[in-house]
């Protein structure tokens, strides 16, 4: 239930992120991203295998 949750809620939580963002910083910033749950664990996946 939690990855349904939050990657359902990911683009729109991007999407108003970046709205805010472009507020405070005077203009859009596409590089701001979110990432889903299996990306972030590909990361950590990718990290533990460093060492």
């Amino acid at each position: 239930m939690f990855l349904a949750v939050y990657d359902g809620l990911a683009e729109p939580a991007q999407d108003h992120v970046r709205a805010v963002v472009a507020q405070v910083a005077g203009g859009p910033r596409p590089d701001l991203r979110v990432h889903t749950v299996a990306e972030m664990a590909t990361g950590v996946t990718a990290r533990l295998n460093v060492g």
